[in-house]
Formats: structure tokens, sequence, C-alpha cells
């Protein structure tokens, strides 16, 4: 008998469609959002090309196989593994850097993307971070990594620099954030060659924006539970994060 030769997941065809029609045929659980997301792109698929939109199996397989065969994660039982992607982190990057225009750029210039702690969403991020710097063919990339305060930023930014990422010039960007009012700029009181970046009340209103729909989405995402249920869930969350780091 011929045993069967084995295939590794980066070699599967599509992943992420292939989580897209799992979500859609209820295989999979998810929320009404990631449903309706799962939804566009199996829409996308049959009708984006009467709006122009084009997507590309192999861009999408090619981001996934970056993560997979280049990427190490760190901290705790993770340490030094290999960044072996859920089906659901395969979905999101198919989606980000497999859609295209018909001239070969992005489709999607933003992503909103919200989960629970301990999901590895700052690995993730960093690994984007980081594809887009060194391996999706655009000349001078630049990578910033942005937050309400410095520590914040640092999470994403260690992340980054632990597999392997180097420091962007942030001048250009940080200029736009000042220009939009959402930042501010001023001489650090301490250390007088270095600057201090503050959230004005108008960014910090924006932030705050961004915190009630995240809060309003986990209230949606725990119908159901009671109080006791949601504070022992989210505990318990917190406890794998913190034994994960």
């Amino acid at each position: 008998m011929t045993k069967r030769k084995r295939t590794s997941s980066s070699a599967i065809a599509d992943r992420g469609t292939t989580w897209a029609r799992d979500v859609v045929a209820g295989k999979v659980v998810a929320g009404p959002h990631v449903r309706n997301a799962c939804r566009r792109h199996l829409d996308d698929l049959d009708r984006g090309h009467e709006r122009g939109l084009v997507y590309s199996v192999e861009k999408a397989e090619r981001v996934c196989r970056f993560f997979e065969t280049k990427l190490r994660l760190n901290g705790g039982q993770f340490e030094g593994k290999p960044f072996l992607l859920h089906p659901s982190q395969a979905f999101k990057l198919s989606c980000l850097f497999g859609w295209l225009k018909l001239d070969g750029t992005r489709r999607f210039r933003r992503a909103f993307i919200e989960e629970g702690k301990g999901n590895g969403k700052s690995p993730f991020a960093a690994g984007v971070g980081l594809y887009g710097m060194m391996a999706d063919d655009e000349a001078g990339a630049e990578i910033y990594a942005i937050a309400a305060h410095r520590d914040q930023a640092k999470i994403l930014f260690n992340a980054g620099r632990l597999l392997g990422i180097k420091p962007a010039n942030m001048v250009a960007f940080i200029t736009e954030l000042i220009d939009a009012g959402l930042i501010v700029r001023d001489i650090d009181p301490i250390a007088r060659r270095a600057f201090t970046l503050t959230v004005t009340p108008h960014g910090a209103a924006l932030l705050d924006a961004c915190t009630q729909r995240l809060d309003s989405h986990e209230d949606e995402l725990l119908t159901g539970f009671t109080d006791v249920e949601k504070a022992t869930f989210l505990d318990f969350l917190n406890r794998v994060t913190r034994s994960a780091t």
C-alpha cells in the first residue's frame, strides 16, 4: 500500500476562502461582523470583477507562507516556535493581501481587527508589519506602531523587534497626526534633544469612540452571560495571557 504524501499547511490552496465557507456554512461559530466579512469575501469572488476587483490566491498564500516559514514566536511556551496560522488568521491575511484592484494595488487600505486578550494580536500585527516592510514588493516601505501611550505602542514595537523588525522613520507619519490635530509634539523636559508625543483632546475623543465601539462588540459577544460569568470568563482569559507571556 502506497503511503499518502503529507502536505504542509502552507501548501493548502486558499485557506482564507476555505475558512470563509466554513463560517458561512455554520461549521465555525463566529459573530455577525465576521460572518458578514466572510459573505462579502465569497460574494466578491463571484461578482467582484464587475467592480474592478481581483482576488489573487497566489498573493494570499504568499503572505501565509511568509508567516509560517520566516517568523518565530516569542515568550513563554511559544518561544522560538514557528508562527503557524489559525484559519481565521489566514482569512484576515488573505483578505488584506489577496484582494487587488485592476492596477495591482491592494484593495484594502484599512483593517479593523478586534479580538480578546491572549489571541496573539500583537505578534500578528508585527508580522503584518514585517511582511509589508520586507516582502510586499513596495520600495521604501515604512512601518509604524501608534498608540495612546508609549508603553502601548512598545508592545507591538517590541513584538516586531523580537521578530526581527528594524525601527522605521516615523517623522512623516507623526507630522500627519500633528496636522490632523490628534497629537502634539513637545521637547522632552528631561532629554532636551528628544521629543515627547501627547494625544490631544481630539485624539483622545477619537480613541474613546473606538474604545466604546470595542466595548459594544464585547457586550454583543458576551450576550447571555451573567455578570459573574463575564467576570469569570475575562479573568480566565487574563490568567491564560499572563501564563503565556
